[in-house]
């Protein structure tokens, strides 16, 4: 299955090299990168000063031509009932998005770390596809579609399905 990954395009070229290489590990599904989005005013909540993810992806929902397309933005994303979220994406549906924004480790004044900040990015980017291709939430902590409310979960899960959610793509999910 073919992933478009339509990426901010003030997000550094080195940092989507790493991810592109990082990502041909991933041979469940093959991911090509577009560095096509730049404005997000359209989502903007004054209120939280931060941008509202539902909005990206209807967005982006009424824009994408075909396929399942993840977007990658450096902004600081939230739905209406939860002040931030990593990610988010419409279960079952074809559009996802996922901030580096609180991936990085400069957001909580710590050192950056690149090779840190391309493996949460790629854990966040295989949850929100689970999400599209219909998993919920998991409760192996160890499970990428386990539930994420900060980097340190991000941190401790692997960048793997467990055998659940493996067995639920093999047997319910079409092979598109």
């Amino acid at each position: 299955m073919e992933i478009s990954l339509r990426v901010q395009d003030s997000i550094s070229k080195h940092l989507l090299l790493r991810l592109s290489q990082e990502l041909q590990v991933l041979d469940r599904w093959h991911f090509k990168i577009f560095s096509d989005l730049n404005d997000f005013g359209y989502a903007y909540i004054p209120d939280r000063c931060q941008f509202d993810a539902n909005k990206i992806i209807k967005r982006l929902f009424t824009e994408r031509k075909n396929g399942k397309v993840i977007a990658i933005v450096d902004i600081d994303l939230c739905t209406p009932v939860l002040t931030f979220v990593f990610g988010q994406a419409q279960l079952k549906g074809s559009v996802a998005v996922v901030s580096i924004h609180r991936l990085r480790n400069e957001y909580y004044n710590l050192t950056e770390d690149t090779l840190q900040l391309v493996s949460r990015l790629k854990k966040e980017i295989v949850h929100e596809l689970g999400h599209l291709l219909g998993l919920y939430h998991c409760l192996n902590h160890r499970c990428v579609m386990n539930f994420s409310g900060s980097i340190i979960n991000i941190d401790l899960k692997d960048l793997k399905l467990c055998q659940s959610c493996l067995t639920f793509l093999d047997e319910e999910c079409c092979h598109e």
